[in-house]
């Protein structure tokens, strides 16, 4: 498939414009395959902070997709802990894939609320796309998109699901720069972190390029001190840098759904606050609204920031920094939500994998993922290479 997408570099807020245009993208979405369309930033450079895996159901196999535009092949540059790990020579018809060799990069909680080595780094002679593909998930860079000095957790709810007790929320911070001190801020005292400390906030810590530190807890350590339902008391504390960092957030063994939702990766990478948006328009996945896998998360970046939903007059719900909503599947038009805010925000898309029913099984909850969806008042490229 090789078709190029024009649209206007303009800002896009007219809600039946915007319906045209994303019935137009879906059909492309739908055409190459759920989770593959929207490929990552064209960039040079591209960084992905290590993983924390709270149970050893899930595999710690992870492999790195890279792909360019460009016809005529160049080199790029993979590195970990700042040391060089392969060098691959891609072109527009020579895709490559790396495999990352070194399992610790998806690491287990005695490696949590330490130094790590394990960030993946990538460097090309020219710009490229490259994803991050796991079981059931793919994360895409963002690229030089996703430096920044200030962010705000991003960790959906975590559902009580019966006979799991490692349900957990991650955030892997990667530092870009040499002697970046990060302070993340924000968070309950009373929670119990993955190194079994509580800590009072703010929690300083201090990289040199190419490392990392994750901060993770479990849901099974704080079940009896917050709402049973749900665990997301990390959920929109602060993340400040001196120097550009790069963060991810989520859960590798989580769940929203309300019934008998997976336990799936749950993982995107967190964009800097001055690179968020207001409005937002997506369509549902593959799984019937009424099994509860279709939502948007929202986390909010400003005090009295006012949220709408289609053609809402009156704000839903008004948040202060930090706080979260989970959008009601009523929000759904003919399978479709538009967002709009009014200071900037995240938001995310929960979706799941399937609608199916196989021998008398419910499917539908399978495949849980959480993916960011860039806003449509930002200034986006005027072709889209596919």
């Amino acid at each position: 498939l090789n078709r190029k997408l024009e649209y206007l570099k303009k800002p896009i807020f007219d809600y039946q414009l915007v319906r045209l245009f994303m019935r137009s993208l879906l059909f492309f979405f739908l055409l190459i395959g759920y989770n593959t369309f929207i490929k990552a930033q064209l960039d040079l450079e591209h960084w992905f902070p290590p993983l924390y895996r709270s149970s050893n159901y899930l595999s710690n196999y992870a492999e790195i997709n890279v792909s360019t535009p460009h016809k005529t092949p160049f080199r790029i540059y993979i590195y970990s802990n700042n040391t060089l790990q392969e060098s691959l020579i891609i072109s527009k018809d020579n895709p490559a894939k790396y495999i990352i060799k070194n399992s610790s990069y998806i690491t287990t909680a005695k490696n949590s609320f330490k130094t790590n080595k394990n960030g993946i780094h990538i460097v090309g002679e020219n710009s490229f796309f490259a994803d991050l593909r796991l079981k059931k998930e793919i994360v895409l860079s963002f690229g030089k998109t996703s430096l920044g000095t200030e962010f705000r957790s991003v960790n959906t709810t975590n559902n009580n699901y019966e006979g799991v007790d490692e349900h957990s929320l991650m955030t892997s911070i990667m530092a870009t720069k040499d002697n970046t001190t990060i302070n993340f801020s924000g968070f309950d005292a009373k929670i119990t972190f993955t190194d079994g400390r509580q800590y009072n906030s703010p929690i300083t810590i201090n990289l040199n390029k190419d490392e990392s530190f994750i901060i993770a807890a479990y849901k099974k350590d704080n079940f009896n001190i917050f709402d049973n339902e749900y665990f997301n008391t990390i959920n929109g504390s602060k993340i400040s840098s001196d120097k550009p960092i790069v963060v991810f957030g989520g859960a590798f063994y989580g769940q929203y759904a309300y019934e008998n939702g997976s336990n799936s990766l749950l993982l995107d990478h967190i964009p800097p606050i001055n690179k968020l948006g207001k409005n937002f328009f997506f369509q549902k996945g593959f799984s019937a609204i009424t099994k509860h896998t279709e939502k948007a998360f929202i986390v909010a970046t400003k005090n009295n920031t006012k949220v709408y939903f289609n053609n809402d007059t009156t704000a839903r719900v008004i948040l202060n920094d930090g706080d979260y909503y989970l959008m009601n599947i009523k929000d759904f038009i003919n399978n479709q939500v538009y967002i709009k805010s009014s200071e900037p925000i995240y938001c995310y898309q929960l979706s799941s994998g399937t609608n199916r029913a196989v021998r008398n099984a419910d499917f539908s909850y399978d495949a849980e993922s959480m993916a960011y969806i860039p806003p449509l008042d930002i200034s986006l490229p005027g072709e889209i290479d596919m």
